[in-house]
């Protein structure tokens, strides 16, 4: 990054392009806590950080890079945990955070046009005034953007109704790694969904919406998952026109009451209906500490789901819990990563599995992970996708033995027909499980076309090397089995390195901060700094650091 590149880049992005150290390493990190030996791997600084503010500009410093052999790294909101925004090749980080704008709404034919910045939450707070909602988005959608998780792919809140995002995908325009803007449709979207930016940057999209109706829920609970999951089963049997559908294991629902009375989170009594007030039902905190059954579906669909959905629980003996528990359960959608105020650190792992599997595949990941937290949400009426959670903390030598633990549910959803939830750069290996051998031959084509150097997002979807294997080896630190895992813990320290004397409240709850971004979106110095370094989030993640 010598003084004539650093010239032509503030040339292109003015004050909108920044070599401060600080600001640099700040966009150079994922929400991930990891241990030490995969930080070292993957940790790198890039040299530079550009926000530009229109497609006119992205082509310009794609010309830049392709003519200097500059490498490029794309950027949400970082709200991923897969290592797809980290510039292991150092290179410059292209954040799409000014990139906001709503182009265009087509209510006749039920489309938005966006660009790559926009928030989901915003998005459809935003179409819900024109009549219109978003038909599925991430459960980061406060912070999460739409370009991010087009190009990292998956699922979320609503995807029993709208699939994977993808599958809501009718448009794109893309800066390709030659500099020239184009639009794609069809077949040629496979070549940009889920490819993590390598063969493109994504600087519009255009989505499918629905027409805005209110939202209606039930919440039941289940005295096992046994029971659960029959009724989880027979509900892809009926294949009712839900929206959406979600489980939550009775361990991950005490510890979320446990994390809500957690004075780091909200202090005494900050239950409210999930664990305190049940509107007068009778079910109480009881109940929501069992296996719970989430569903979701539109008013208009409410005659046609509400007496088939009551029979089913009924049939597996679930318990069908008080409105305001079910409205309480909406409201917390957005917040999963609140267990890890309990760590402070989370062992996250995610996976795709089967419905028919779903039963075995819980029973096998509590038996291995004493103290896994897991939720599950159902993509149509075939596949669920699991978020599962160990606590832990990363200041501690035991942390880097326990973070191997993510591997053991990925192993158990491979055994039974699952994927990993994304490739980025820990599972690049597996790029063709997780995306298809077709997909993963038309993107190595065409990225070997198109960006002969490896310009683009290096190390992603398409492994330089053994990089996933050595990643996920410096994971299984230990050298093998769980059990074996699971004896050394005994021998390693769980007591925190505090590196600065601060009080433990305070040094915990800086630790127990998800970097989920949230906080950007209300923070009025973020707004109109733009910078990450003015964000809530950046000083705490700083100061860890």
């Amino acid at each position: 990054m010598n003084a004539s590149i650093k010239s032509q880049l503030e040339g292109i992005f003015g004050k909108w392009v920044t070599f401060e150290e600080n600001e640099r390493l700040l966009y150079s990190h994922d929400v991930a806590s990891l241990p030490g030996p995969v930080e070292k791997l993957v940790g790198k600084v890039a040299d530079a950080v550009v926000l530009p503010e229109n497609a006119g500009q992205v082509q310009r410093l794609v010309k830049l890079a392709k003519e200097k052999g500059l490498r490029l790294t794309p950027r949400g909101a970082g709200t991923t945990g897969y290592g797809g925004t980290l510039p292991i090749k150092k290179g410059i980080v292209v954040s799409f955070s000014r990139m906001r704008k709503i182009v265009k709404v087509d209510a006749s034919n039920n489309l938005v046009t966006v660009e790559p910045g926009v928030v989901w939450d915003q998005l459809d707070k935003y179409l819900r005034q024109q009549g219109l909602a978003l038909r599925c988005y991430p459960s980061s959608g406060p912070s999460a953007t739409v370009g991010g998780w087009i190009a990292e792919g998956g699922s979320g809140i609503g995807s029993y109704h709208g699939g994977f995002v993808e599958d809501n995908v009718v448009g794109v325009k893309v800066v390709t790694p030659d500099g020239n803007l184009h639009g794609y449709t069809g077949e040629q979207l496979a070549l940009f969904n889920r490819a993590e930016g390598i063969t493109g940057f994504i600087v519009e999209a255009t989505i499918k919406v629905d027409p805005a109706e209110e939202d209606r829920m039930i919440l039941a609970s289940f005295a096992s998952f046994d029971e659960l999951s029959g009724a989880l089963q027979d509900l892809a049997l009926l294949k009712l026109p839900l929206w959406h559908v979600n489980f939550t294991t009775a361990q991950y629902n005490r510890s979320k009451a446990e994390s809500l009375a957690n004075p780091i989170v909200g202090g005494e009594g900050h239950g409210g209906a999930h664990g305190h007030d049940d509107g007068g039902s009778g079910t109480g905190i009881t109940e929501m500490s069992k296996d719970l059954l989430f569903i979701v579906y539109r008013s208009s669909m409410a005659k046609q789901v509400e007496e088939p959905l009551k029979g089913l629980i009924a049939r597996h003996k679930g318990k069908l819990m008080s409105p305001k528990a079910a409205q309480h359960e909406w409201e917390e959608r957005f917040f999963p990563m609140r267990l890890k105020s309990l760590g402070p650190s989370l062992i996250p792992s995610e996976a795709i599995i089967p419905v028919a599997s779903v039963d075995k595949v819980i029973s096998e990941a509590e038996k291995a992970l004493p103290g896994i937290n897991i939720e599950g949400s159902m993509v149509g009426a075939n596949e669920f996708t699991l978020l599962c959670f160990l606590t832990g903390d990363e200041r501690t030598a035991v942390f880097t033995l326990g973070f191997a633990k993510s591997l053991k549910l990925l192993e158990i959803a491979e055994k039974n027909g699952g994927r990993p939830y994304s490739a980025g750069l820990y599972f690049a290996d597996r790029a063709e499980n997780i995306l298809g051998k077709d997909r993963v031959a038309k993107i190595r084509k065409f990225k070997a076309q198109q960006d002969p150097k490896n310009l683009f997002n290096p190390g992603k979807i398409l492994p330089e090397g053994d990089n996933p294997l050595v990643i996920r080896a410096a994971m299984q630190v230990a050298g093998g089995t769980q059990p074996l895992i699971n004896i050394l813990e005994g021998f390693f320290s769980r007591n925190p390195q505090m590196r600065d004397k601060l009080p433990t409240a305070l040094a915990s709850a800086a630790f127990a901060c998800a970097q989920c971004g949230y906080c950007n979106e209300v923070c009025t110095l973020s707004e109109g700094f733009t910078w990450e370094s003015a964000s809530p989030r950046s000083g705490i993640y700083c100061g860890n650091t």
